[in-house]
């Protein structure tokens, strides 16, 4: 539509919904294969690894990391387990509706970033950014604010260190990144 075919039809209010298009964040390095977008995670379900970092801790990487912390179907979806999840009882059965929380690990590792100092998450909304921060906090997403993009690689820190003569320990992914802790002394 144009503004002259809305303006013809005489409504009485018009609400635009654009979209919006991802801002390119410029970071050399960014067309490594193990980055992706929100687009691609979000739309096109593209496999995530078990450990991610969220460049940019807005709304939508807040949404990402909250939506990579799952496992299957959002607990929202289901009251039973959001309850428990939650620590939410039933007020017949536990006092002041209080229950134990019962969370389920998040399904990976994640890191959210944020270049400005302030706290991550701080320009959330009012009624609802307490509650992101609570999920993530829950799902034990490590949040670090007054990060500086330089780069995206895939250095390998490992075997220079070894030919270096420097003895290098390699702990839980680092060394076998299939969800059980382990450590290795090379």
């Amino acid at each position: 539509m144009t503004a002259d075919q809305l303006i013809d039809a005489r409504y009485d209010e018009v609400v635009l919904c654009t979209g919006v298009t991802p801002r390119d964040p410029r970071i050399p390095g960014q067309d490594h294969p193990s980055v992706l977008s929100y687009v691609d995670v979000l739309l096109h379900k593209r496999p995530v690894g078990p450990r991610v970092a969220v460049v940019g801790a807005g709304g939508i990487g807040f949404d990402v990391a909250e939506y990579l912390t799952q496992v299957g179907p959002s607990a929202t979806l289901h009251l039973d387990e959001w309850m428990k999840e939650w620590g939410v009882g039933d007020p017949a059965e536990a006092r002041d509706g209080i229950a134990p929380r019962e969370a389920p690990p998040a399904a990976r590792q994640i890191v959210l970033l944020q270049r400005k100092a302030s706290k991550p998450g701080a320009g959330l909304g009012k009624t609802t950014g307490w509650i992101h921060r609570a999920a993530l906090n829950m799902k034990q997403v490590e949040m670090i604010a007054g990060a500086n993009y330089e780069r995206i690689d895939a250095r390998d820190l490992h075997q220079p260190l070894v030919r270096a003569g420097i003895a290098v320990h390699l702990v839980g992914g680092a060394d076998v990144a299939s969800g059980v802790s382990s450590f290795s002394v090379q």
